[in-house]
This record gives C-alpha cells, sequence and structure tokens, in this order.
C-alpha cells in the first residue's frame, strides 16, 4: 500500500521541473597544468615563431612594410591578437576533451545585460579609487617609481588598441577567472586562495616593477571578488575593458600621443 501510494503522489517525469547539469571540471592540478602549458607556449613560443618568421621573411615583405618598424612597433600587439586566438582555442579543445559543449557554462559566460554592464562599472570604479589611494601610500612612504618609457606605443596604434583594448582582456579573463577560476575554487584552496592565486599568477606575467606588480596583484583581488560575487565572466571581462582603455588612453596623454 505505501508503495502504491508514493507511485500515485509521484509527479510524472515531464512535470518536473529541468535543471542544467553542472560542467564536468578539470581538477586542480590538472588545470593548472593546462593553464602553464597556455601561458608558455601563449607567452614564450608565440612571440618566438612571430620574430623568427618575420625574420626570414624580411626580405621578402620589405617592399610592403617596415619590418624592422614592425618588429619594434608591431610585434607586441600582434603576438598578443594571436596568443588571445590561441589560448582561447586551446580552453575550448580541453572544455570539450572533458566532456563539455559550452565553454561559456563552464567559464561563467552567463547573464550578460545592462545591470551587468552597470556592475561592471561600479567595480571598475571602486578599482580605480583603490589602485588610486594603493598610489598615493606607495608614493608617500616610499616615492615616485621611475617612469617607464612608452615603448610599444609609437606607431601601428590601431593594430595596439585591439590587441590591449580587446584581445587581451578577453583572453587573460577566460584563462584567469574563467578556466583556472574555475578549476581550483572547488579544490581545497577554496574561493580564497583561488583569488590570491590567480591574482599572484596573473601580475607576474606582467613586465613591470615592484610598484607595478603590487598593483595589478590588487586588481587581481577585485576582479576575483568581482566574479565571484556575480558568479559571471562577463563582469570582469568588462572591467578588464575600461581597465585597458582607461590605462592605453592615460599613457598615450602622458606621452603627448593624444590631445586632452
Amino acid at each position: 500500500m505505501e508503495h502504491m501510494s508514493e507511485n500515485i503522489v509521484r509527479k510524472p517525469e515531464f512535470l518536473l521541473p529541468k535543471t542544467e547539469s553542472e560542467p564536468k571540471v578539470w581538477g586542480a592540478w590538472v588545470t593548472i597544468g593546462i593553464g602553464l602549458a597556455v601561458g608558455v607556449i601563449s607567452f614564450l613560443v608565440i612571440p618566438f615563431i612571430l620574430v623568427l618568421v618575420l625574420s626570414l621573411l624580411s626580405s621578402i615583405l620589405s617592399p610592403i612594410i617596415n619590418t624592422k618598424a614592425f618588429l619594434d612597433n608591431g610585434l607586441m600587439p600582434l603576438a598578443s591578437i594571436a596568443t588571445g586566438v590561441y589560448g582561447v582555442g586551446y580552453i575550448y579543445f580541453f572544455v570539450r576533451l572533458n566532456g563539455n559543449y559550452k565553454i561559456a557554462d563552464y567559464i561563467g559566460l552567463r547573464n550578460f545585460n545592462w545591470r551587468m554592464v552597470l556592475q561592471a562599472f561600479v567595480v571598475f570604479i571602486i578599482a580605480v579609487f583603490l589602485n588610486s589611494v594603493f598610489a598615493m601610500l606607495w608614493f608617500y612612504f616610499l616615492g615616485f617609481p621611475e617612469s617607464e618609457s612608452n615603448t610599444g606605443l609609437s606607431g601601428w596604434l590601431p593594430l595596439l588598441w585591439i590587441a590591449v583594448a580587446v584581445v587581451a582582456p578577453i583572453f587573460e579573463e577566460v584563462l584567469f577567472r574563467g578556466f583556472i577560476f574555475v578549476g581550483l575554487q572547488r579544490s581545497r584552496i577554496g574561493i580564497v586562495g583561488t583569488i590570491i592565486f590567480t591574482s599572484l599568477i596573473w601580475a607576474m606575467l606582467h613586465p613591470y616593477d615592484l610598484f607595478g606588480i603590487l598593483s595589478i596583484v590588487l586588481l587581481g583581488i577585485v576582479f576575483g571578488v568581482a566574479r565571484y560575487l556575480t558568479r559571471s565572466l562577463w563582469c570582469t571581462i568588462l572591467v578588464h575593458i575600461m581597465w585597458n582603455v582607461w590605462a592605453l588612453v592615460s599613457t598615450m596623454l602622458d606621452f603627448g600621443m593624444m590631445k586632452p
């Protein structure tokens, strides 16, 4: 009788709410290994290959472009674009290899709307404020750091804008606050360790002095907290784009490359 009553009360399957299955996530060590492979190939191998190819084809390309000028000013943005395209494709391959069909579900590309854009703008303002406070404290106690040269900002500006304002933010967020973030937050280090780890690794990829590295670490922590609270990678992608555009415009104004 109890068995029969359970069958009567039980709802048919087509009336039950559909629940989306969680994506299969790579473990922490596999995630770190894949991320390390992406970083090595992206930031070391691809620039080396580009320099080698352009050097070998310099005689052929010289009537079309100034290969020396391109190697001086165009290599960095071109390598950044190539790195971004390769890196996202590489991550997509390993997400699919783990049995997932939608990379967006895996890395957290969800909830893109005007509310998300507003949240990203608020996070950007918070990031600028915290960075300004950190800079003032640094300058007060340690003085001003030496000014950096504008290497890489002279010439090839359209390519530079595409690389810095579009490709780099998307690729770096997909890698750090997307693929690596998802793979580590369920591990023993938890969400706090994940935010700190991804911020440190992301900062070390930037060729800056100590002040610049610590600024990037602080920025990475803000990005990580925003990624966790919004549960959407769109937020950090938008904030990263805003930050890079703001930094690029500020740098170009400082070196007189744009009129205020």
